[in-house]
């Protein structure tokens, strides 16, 4: 490493000796390379020795041992010396700057062609040309691709890395701790939750980056940021903190987003810039220096108007690569045509988005076999050549048509045409040789053959020429010239459908004459003119057909109104009629009859809802009466009337709950009916949920990746606040215990008490464990855990409100002694839910039984074919033959690749969540957008968001034919597999 150097505190190891060091300043943020100045005393000859020799490549270190953890401030390389003389002693102030600067140096040229790309392999190919280079990838999963082309064009490595963070709306960080060119890309999880101590700070309402951000934001108004998020503080501090780090200031949660670390006059102090983790997404990055410019390469492959180019700017042609260019032909499309493969091509990027750019024309090379053909020579001459000796050429000289040994050769006034074998034109009709003049008559027509030219109609009919004679043979043979009119070309119908097309025109244009005499001039002074619409025009074109049709001199008029214009007229009106078919327009009867459907659909609905409502305030006077006579949710369930049959309706794409399920749920009926039995769902799944889910919208939303703040907010706070309210409880429960009196009822104060202590125990080591970010632990006192607690908790409320509303001290203490009160909470609750779980069930994270796929089947008998035990799947069969594959550990993609790859029928993956030990989901989209670009091509799997379907709808898929794969973690514990297949309630 070199000379060392022993501050307060601190400690320097660089290639040169000093003295001391009077001040020091560290910076580091995101998105920018770490810096560091400071000022030293060296001797002069040091000093001379260090101007001299320093470069980039010295090493400059700056570290603070620490216990437990050593304070890593600075690594990198020096950028700068500066002496200055003072009294004769050499003051020495040094620039140095992170290793991240020798990504930033030299811009590149290079595309990424391959869509499947992921980010994690792209960065570490940026990173890969430097000694010691890594990148970290904290911001995506490993399986997340690119996506699209991307191009970097005239970037340094450093700056298209910044621009491939921005795709997905994150930064990236030079990595200190080591002297090496290594990455975060993203904010790193250094650490998390440790309180920042501080007596002074700053708070800044950062208004300028707000409007940024809201001005190029995207989605709906829960996507835009929110003005609050924009305050954040400069804090001083004595402790000390890495940039990425989340800290706990003023009760909140706040990132590092900047440091600076300072030392002068013997003192070292920390500051540091908190901000919001929201507001750290930065807007999407594109490079202005690719705009408009066009990039030369060679076909690779072509197909479907697309082709697949090698660019000139890549050293080897990626044999991954699957994006395919657009192809537009230059100028025009009269001989558009995709290149040969290999040909020469250019790439034309019309702006900053890479993936907007279109192959438009093939580049003329400069081979020496183009310099040795003349026609290339010839800026002039345009060359159209195909594979297979066909070309078209145009020149200064004519136009050549040529393809083997027949060419078409048109130059000034003659054609010419050669044909090595046979000569042949075939007219369908007619054909005729004029000269294009008003007379129509060619001086003279020439044929030459070396033995006859023979002109012939049918066998009686021909004309023969010969060496010496001409030969003709006809029934009858008239030279007369003979015009004809064009109108006498027209039949009847054709004349009167130009006439009416004609008075429809010019009652159009007096309509519109008279509705815009109506419209104001604007301020400007130049009148607008307002088109009349085209249910308007239709009506009047109609209304001209009808009087004309209806008039008995309609042909009549028509003729006189066509001979009234000269040949060139007549047949422009002709091309003007038949090159505009007239749009078809639904009659009154039509309309009336759509209208009549739509009113009885309607009365239909209104029907319904009215048969809904009714049998609603039916059941929940049948609910309450039952409630009041003691009765049991079976007896009120067979008192209930019967269920109204409702009109079937076409299925129809919905996102929000039904009419009758939102009115179940306003009246409170919905969550006593949800333990009533599957009548109530096989009837809200016919009426009420849609029957057609939308399985692959097209709406992308933005994924942001917040790893530990994720966990935090969605399993370890809603863990807190259970814990919090179980302590509240447990010194309720103790405080209660000793203010009760009464003989036979000093066991039940004593049970409340032990079990209010247990459950202060309990709840405290919790808190101790979730503080900690530990959301998996199950604390127990005396073997008894918070599970236990619970249990024995529902027992005493139980006997506790008895006593409190019917029978007074003794009989409360008589429940308490009588243990089939506890039967009878289970009879209860096996009652609610339909079916009963087997002693085989698992543990959740809190202690709770869980219930298992395979507690409902029976072993291999019913189609379980792995170890319940195995971290990996096997499958059951539903009542359709369908087959569902569930999982008993931790997954990942690969485990059930195989399943689908080799599927032969229909297969359905469920995905985009996170399965917990517990059965619970948590939504990932990052898993669904990994398996639709995996498998979204194939016509036999579907992709299906579980996140976005109903209960119904996962139902419909779970028990239908063909196979299932529910792809995420410990699935044979999911709650929502076992409700659709009818196991628990």
């Amino acid at each position: 490493m070199g000379a060392g150097y022993q501050g307060d505190g601190y400690e320097l190891q660089w290639p040169y000796a000093l003295k001391a060091i009077r001040s020091f300043r560290i910076e580091r943020k995101f998105n920018t390379h770490a810096r560091c100045t400071f000022t030293a005393v060296m001797t002069e000859e040091e000093a001379e020795l260090c101007i001299q020799r320093s470069s980039f490549e010295d090493s400059l270190v700056l570290r603070k041992p620490a216990e437990p953890k050593a304070e890593n401030w600075f690594a990198g390389g020096i950028t700068g010396i500066d002496i200055h003389m003072e009294d004769g002693i050499p003051h020495v102030k040094v620039e140095a700057i992170s290793r991240t600067y020798a990504m930033d140096m030299e811009p590149k040229n290079r595309s990424y062609q391959n869509k499947h790309l992921t980010y994690s392999d792209a960065i570490e190919r940026l990173v890969a040309d430097y000694p010691g280079g890594a990148a970290q990838n904290m911001a995506t999963s490993e399986e997340a691709a690119i996506g699209a082309l991307m191009v970097q064009f005239g970037e340094t490595d450093w700056e298209f890395m910044k621009r491939l963070a921005s795709r997905i709306g994150t930064v990236i960080l030079p990595d200190v701790a080591l002297d090496a060119p290594r990455v975060y890309f993203g904010v790193p999880d250094l650490s998390w939750g440790e309180e920042l101590k501080s007596k002074r700070y700053t708070a800044v309402k950062d208004r300028a980056r707000y409007e940024e951000l809201k001005a190029h934001a995207e989605g709906s108004e829960a996507d835009l940021p929110h003005e609050a998020d924009f305050v954040h503080y400069r804090v001083i501090s004595e402790q000390y903190c890495e940039v990425g780090d989340d800290v706990l200031f003023k009760n909140q949660m706040w990132v590092v987003s900047e440091s600076v670390i300072s030392y002068a006059s013997g003192l070292l102090q920390y500051e540091y810039v908190l901000v919001k983790r929201q507001t750290l997404r930065m807007k999407l990055r594109r490079n202005e220096r690719i705009q408009g410019v066009s990039l030369e390469g060679r076909v690779v492959k072509r197909a479907n108007n697309m082709v697949k180019v090698h660019l000139d700017i890549d050293a080897e042609h990626d044999a991954q690569g699957n994006w395919w260019f657009p192809y537009s032909g230059e100028g025009n499309n009269i001989f558009h045509c995709l290149p040969e493969e290999g040909a020469r091509i250019k790439v034309y990027f019309p702006s900053g988005t890479e993936k907007q750019a279109i192959a438009i024309n093939s580049a003329r090379g400069g081979s020496e076999e183009m310099k040795s053909r003349t026609v290339f020579q010839k800026p002039a001459t345009k060359v159209f050549e195909m594979p297979g000796a066909a070309k078209m050429q145009l020149g200064d000289d004519g136009v050549l048509f040529e393809k083997g040994t027949v060419s078409l050769h048109l130059d000034g006034g003659n054609i010419t045409v050669k044909a090595s074998e046979d000569l042949l034109l075939v007219a369908g009709n007619r054909m005729e040789l004029g000269s294009g003049s008003e007379k129509g008559v060619l001086e003279s027509i020439r044929m030459r053959a070396a033995r006859q030219i023979a002109l012939q109609t049918n066998a009686a009919h021909y004309m023969v020429i010969q060496e010496n004679r001409v030969g003709i043979k006809s029934s009858k043979l008239d030279f007369q010239k003979v015009e004809a009119d064009f109108m006498e070309l027209l039949t009847d119908e054709e004349i009167k459908q130009m006439y009416i097309d004609e008075q429809t025109e010019a009652k159009i244009w007096k309509e519109e004459l008279d509705f815009n005499k109506n419209i104001p001039v604007p301020m400007s002074g130049m009148p607008v003119t307002v088109p009349l619409p085209e249910g308007n025009k239709a009506d009047i074109r109609a209304k001209v057909a009808a009087e004309v049709n209806s008039n008995p001199n309609g042909i009549a008029a028509a003729r006189s109104w066509l001979s009234g214009k000269s040949a060139e007229e007549q047949q422009s009106a002709y091309q003007k009629s038949y090159a505009q078919p007239v749009e078809p327009k639904k009659s009154k009867k039509e309309k009336q009859a759509e209208l009549a459907e739509s009113q009885k659909e309607y009365e239909q609905e209104d029907r319904d809802r009215t048969a809904v409502y009714e049998w609603n305030q039916s059941a929940k006077k049948i609910i309450e009466q039952g409630a009041k006579e003691g009765k049991s949710s079976a007896e009120i369930h067979a008192m209930l009337p019967p269920q109204p049959v409702l009109m079937p309706r076409a299925p129809q794409e919905s996102h929000g709950p039904g009419m009758i399920e939102q009115m179940l749920n306003l009246t409170g009926i919905g969550k006593l009916l949800e333990k009533m039995g599957p009548a109530m769902d096989a009837w809200q799944l016919e009426n009420v949920i849609p029957q057609k889910p939308d399985y692959l919208s097209k709406h992308t939303e933005k994924t942001v990746y917040l790893s530990r703040y994720t966990y935090q907010v969605l399993v370890i706070d809603p863990q807190v606040l259970i814990a919090e309210f179980n302590l509240l409880f447990g010194a309720v429960a103790i405080i209660g215990a000793f203010w009760t009196g009464g003989g036979s009822l000093y066991l039940l104060a004593l049970a409340d008490g032990v079990i209010g202590a247990g459950m202060v125990a309990v709840n405290i080591e919790k808190l101790i464990d979730l503080k900690n970010g530990n959301g998996n632990t199950n604390p127990s006192i005396l073997g008894i855990d918070q599970a236990m607690l619970d249990d024995m908790g529902l027992a005493l409320a139980f006997v506790n409100l008895a006593f409190l509303m019917k029978h007074g001290l003794y009989k409360a203490a008589d429940k308490l002694a009588n243990s089939r009160n506890n039967a009878a909470l289970d009879d209860v609750w096996k009652a609610g839910n339909g079916k009963e779980i087997s002693e085989r069930g698992g543990y959740g994270s809190q202690g709770q039984e869980v219930p298992y796929l395979a507690d409902f089947f029976d072993g291999a008998d019913n189609g379980i074919i792995r170890g319940l035990d195995e971290p990996t799947f096997y499958y059951v069969k539903n009542e359709a033959g369908g087959t569902i594959f569930v999982s008993t550990d931790k997954i990942k993609q690969k485990h059930f690749a195989n399943l689908v790859d080799e599927a032969e029928g229909s297969v359905n993956i469920l995905t985009g969540a996170h399965g917990t030990i517990d059965g619970t989901l948590i939504a990932e989209k990052t898993f669904f957008d990994s398996d639709l670009l995996k498998w979204g091509e194939k016509q036999n799997v579907k992709i299906l968001d579980i996140n976005e379907l109903s209960a119904d709808q996962i139902s419909q898929i779970v028990n239908s034919d063909g196979i299932t794969i529910c792809g995420w973690c410990y699935s044979e514990r999911s709650l929502d597999i076992l409700k659709a297949m009818n196991l628990i309630k």
